[in-house]
């Protein structure tokens, strides 16, 4: 019986002790935007330098960019998201993306000052860049829309004024691997369109952060990846081509990086392996994971009908460690002729 006593004694001062050296990495916000869907006027303002953002519902939100240097190399075991309130907030669940776009934080400091950076309308007021593909909004990049992961999770109080949410280790391997430019952060549904107000990264000893709990991982440069690539009439029009491309999924996968004749592809066009796509809690773990034996197939679109693409395809791993790059030869398809049918 004292033995058994002892054991018990053993084991409990052992996980303290494991506890209290478990290596928790701060990650600081660097820049971030206010983002507004509310008004015609407001979708082309900016905020990038204001003290605060606000999170309304659909109409309102933010975007966060996160220096996430202090956790390459590791594997991630959990991670929380935390703002800061300003003044009352009705908040109760937050919505968490990836971006599918790089943007522009901007100079603004006023709530709704006139484009100085990223709007909802351009990630760049500047030089009108688009956020996806012309016409496209901010809502066309995050929250599963243009190949974005998402998260959700009901928020925890933390005092008064702050708050946190769990964030799956997807969301940060993203921002590791840079297939994401920061996070999309919304209110998940608040009645009444309250106005919810928190810090932003311009407001000393407020700013967001995220908290990660890390362990080592060996890391293993991935496999060159299985790449197929045909031309697909089906999805041309009237004046370019397209392709449809064919990759194989590994398990050790987390994104791929894709080349035509040499410029990046935006990310936007370009999934993730299914297992990555699945949203919150479905997302399977790393260790978990396996791959599917059916190729993740995509298409690129408005290409130079009939002209030959050299097409280069990168594997990337959990660690954004690369794979020696894949490259085959595909000729775009012919435009489509006489009146396009609408697809299924």
């Amino acid at each position: 019986m004292k033995q058994l006593i002892l054991l018990v004694i053993v084991l409990t001062v052992a996980g303290r002790h494991m506890d209290a050296f478990a290596e928790i990495i701060r990650l600081n916000s660097i820049a971030d935007i206010w983002l507004s869907d509310a008004t015609l006027s407001e979708r082309d303002s900016s905020a990038g330098k204001n003290s605060c953002f606000k999170l309304k519902s659909i109409q309102e939100m933010g975007a966060i960019r996160f220096d996430v240097t202090p956790v390459k190399g590791k594997k991630i075991e959990s991670a929380k998201l935390y703002l800061r309130i300003k003044g009352r907030d009705m908040l109760r669940h937050i919505r968490v993306s990836t971006i599918s776009q790089s943007w522009e934080e901007g100079t603004a400091r006023w709530a709704y000052s006139r484009g100085n950076g990223a709007t909802f309308n351009h990630a760049n007021a500047a030089d009108k860049k688009p956020w996806a593909f012309p016409g496209s909004q901010f809502c066309d990049v995050i929250m599963g829309n243009g190949n974005t992961i998402t998260t959700y999770d009901e928020i925890k109080r933390i005092g008064s004024d702050w708050l946190s949410i769990d964030l799956t280790h997807e969301i940060v391997y993203a921002m590791v691997t840079n297939s994401t430019d920061g996070l999309a952060v919304m209110d998940g549904g608040t009645i009444l369109l309250f106005n919810n107000f928190v810090y932003s990264s311009d407001k000393n000893n407020s700013e967001p952060y995220i908290e990660v709990e890390v362990a080592d991982l060996i890391d293993k440069t991935p496999a060159i990846p299985e790449v197929k690539a045909i031309p697909a009439y089906e999805h041309a029009n009237i004046e370019t081509g397209s392709i449809i491309i064919s990759v194989n999924e590994k398990p050790d996968v987390f994104c791929w990086n894709i080349k035509l004749n040499g410029e990046p592809v935006d990310r936007w066009k370009i999934p993730f392996p299914r297992a990555i796509q699945k949203t919150g809690l479905e997302q399977e773990h790393l260790s978990a994971r396996s791959a599917t034996k059916d190729p993740i197939n995509f298409i690129l679109r408005d290409l130079i009908p009939e002209k030959e693409y050299q097409l280069e395809v990168v594997a990337i791993n959990y660690l954004g460690t690369t794979s020696s790059p894949t490259i085959v030869h595909v000729k775009a398809s012919p435009e489509r002729k006489g009146t396009p049918k609408a697809l299924p």
